[in-house]
């Protein structure tokens, strides 16, 4: 029985050759692919589920509308509830803004764009026909559930409370220093300032642990050593004068441009579609989405998978001409062979063991075209679980069809065909 086989695939060793080659190929080409969409959805869902599960946004609309409007600032207090109340996503208000800290005794690396080398120059303000020195120190405005949700410990002093948050002009808004300030500052120590051109009594109610710091996303952590922690306030009451509608239009496109955090099954796009609605439904303009490399990603996400999906066919469309190819080579080599084969059978040799030598030459291309994918893939990724089972199933298919059509031209009734007419 070997011999037979020997014989016959030594009869056209170019075409077995070929049939081997562009099946190898072509398997090579699908277990590539395959491996390697998988791969990039692996790491896409990783990027995305960091890159989204922070989404940044901002008010994107100039405020000479809203100024005008008599209801502007209404019109932003709403955003800011329907953000905070929100089922689909979390909402976190965190941003910087500095402050202007009047009669500032501190060492001035705690001074706005101090680190960047840009250090602010001191400014003076009006206070009752006398001139102050104010100094513009780098603080944050946070929400309460910023505390929990990026672990925010306290070295001495308390954390803000919900009353905190809420403010009228008489009250003090309590706030929380970076671990680097507990040298020169002391808790209850009370500081003037002015955020957003509004003027503001402040009282140091703690300090935070060192390192304390708030990463969203993808972007870099902000360490709060050399930061002032103040509370995202609300303001509860209708501005009395066109310059408290200044500023609580300011504040709040301040206080509607934090962070929400939503869940790995949502995209971008579904994100930014919420936010349009809900603007709308505050009669203001869209918000953006910061950080378009999100985006970018996304729609290279999109790219790239069809792209592999594309590969993916024309790697099985290979595997089908290949399987085709493979097909009439043994088509054409059982038909010149019948003469060999009646031969056989003349000889003594059963029928079935002619199939049997058949059926072993399909396989043995099968499996030689399987190992050189394999060991090819190998080579390339040195990982065994890059073959992929569906290979193996279209190989175990080809194999089975393969055998069928070629088992089926060589049927007894072609053989005695043949030698009765040789007789």
């Amino acid at each position: 029985m070997f011999k037979l086989i020997w014989e016959t695939l030594a009869q056209r060793p170019f075409r077995l050759l070929l049939a081997i080659i562009l099946f190898s190929i072509s398997l090579t080409i699908v277990n590539f692919a395959i491996f390697t969409k998988n791969a990039f959805a692996s790491k896409q869902e990783t990027l995305i589920s960091d890159a989204t599960y922070f989404v940044d946004i901002d008010f994107s609309e100039g405020f000479g509308e809203l100024y005008e409007n008599p209801n502007g600032e209404e019109l932003l207090k709403q955003m800011y509830i329907k953000l905070k109340n929100n089922d689909t996503f979390r909402y976190y208000e965190f941003y910087k803004q500095f402050l202007y800290i009047l009669n500032y005794s501190g060492p001035s690396v705690f001074k706005y764009g101090y680190e960047e080398g840009m250090e602010a120059e001191d400014v003076e303000f009006g206070n009752n026909g006398n001139n102050i020195l104010a100094s513009p120190i780098k603080s944050v405005q946070v929400s309460n559930n910023c505390f929990a949700r990026f672990n925010l410990e306290l070295h001495s002093g308390r954390h803000f409370n919900s009353n905190d948050f809420d403010y009228d002009d008489k009250k003090q808004i309590p706030v929380i220093m970076g671990y680097e300030y507990k040298d020169h500052f002391n808790i209850g120590q009370e500081l003037e300032c002015i955020y957003i051109a509004k003027k503001f009594q402040l009282v140091i109610i703690g300090f935070l642990e060192k390192d304390s710091y708030i990463k969203a996303g993808n972007s870099n952590p902000l360490y709060l050593d050399m930061y002032i922690v103040m509370p995202s306030i609300n303001c509860n009451y209708k501005p009395l004068n066109y310059e408290e509608k200044l500023f609580q239009i300011r504040h709040y496109a301040n206080k509607t441009g934090g962070f929400l955090e939503v869940g790995k099954d949502l995209s971008v796009s579904y994100v930014k579609l919420i936010l349009d609605n809900i603007s709308s439904e505050c009669s203001l303009r869209k918000y953006d989405i910061l950080g378009q490399n999100v985006i970018i990603f996304d729609l290279f996400a999109v790219s790239t998978k069809q792209m592999w999906n594309a590969i993916v066919i024309l790697g099985s469309f290979l595997l089908l001409i290949s399987s085709i190819i493979l097909i009439i080579i043994l088509i054409r080599t059982v038909s010149r062979n019948i003469p060999a084969y009646c031969g056989y059978l003349l000889s003594g040799a059963k029928l079935i063991t002619i199939k049997i030598c058949i059926l072993s030459e399909i396989a043995l291309i099968i499996v030689l075209s399987n190992i050189i994918s394999f060991l090819l893939l190998f080579a390339v990724y040195g990982n065994v679980y890059t073959y992929n089972i569906f290979a193996v199933l279209i190989s175990a298919l080809n194999l089975i069809i393969t055998s069928f059509i070629t088992i089926k031209i060589l049927n007894k009734s072609s053989l005695s065909s043949y030698m009765g007419r040789q007789q």
